[in-house]
C-alpha cells in the first residue's frame, strides 16, 4: 500500500534478488505497471529465494503483465498462497494461470477475485 510506481518496483526487484530468505512477498496496492511487473517477474524467475505466499492485489495489472508474474511462479513449488485480486484479469490470463499451476500441488489459497472472468 505505497504506491510504488513502475521505477520503484525495478529498484525494489532488484534487490529482492539477494534475499534468500525470503519465504512471502506482499507487493499489492501499488501500481507497478507492465515494466515493474515484468521487474519483479525476472527477479522471482531467478531468484534463490522459496515463496510460500505471493500477494500483488490491486496493482492494476495488464493481461500481459499478470502472465510474466504467473510465469516466473511455476519455479516456486512451494507456493501455497496467491493473491491476484482487483487486477481486473481476463479469461485468456487466467486460463494461462491455470496451465501454470496446474502442477503445484501445495498451492491451497488462490484470490483471483474483482476480475473480469466470465
Amino acid at each position: 500500500d505505497n504506491l510504488v510506481l513502475e521505477r520503484g518496483m525495478r529498484l525494489f526487484a532488484k534487490g529482492l534478488g539477494h534475499c534468500r530468505s525470503l519465504t512471502s512477498l506482499d507487493v499489492g496496492r501499488n501500481r507497478m505497471g507492465p515494466e515493474g511487473a515484468v521487474a519483479l517477474a525476472e527477479t522471482i524467475e531467478v531468484g534463490t529465494f522459496k515463496l510460500r505466499a505471493f500477494a500483488a492485489a490491486e496493482n492494476r495489472l495488464t493481461d500481459s503483465a499478470a502472465a510474466c508474474i504467473v510465469d516466473a511462479l511455476h519455479r516456486q513449488k512451494l507456493l501455497t498462497s496467491l493473491d491476484l485480486r482487483g487486477n481486473g484479469l481476463s479469461d485468456v490470463c487466467c486460463e494461462s494461470l491455470a496451465a501454470t499451476l496446474q502442477h503445484n500441488v501445495r498451492l491451497s489459497r488462490l484470490d483471483g477475485g474483482w476480475s473480469h472472468i466470465r
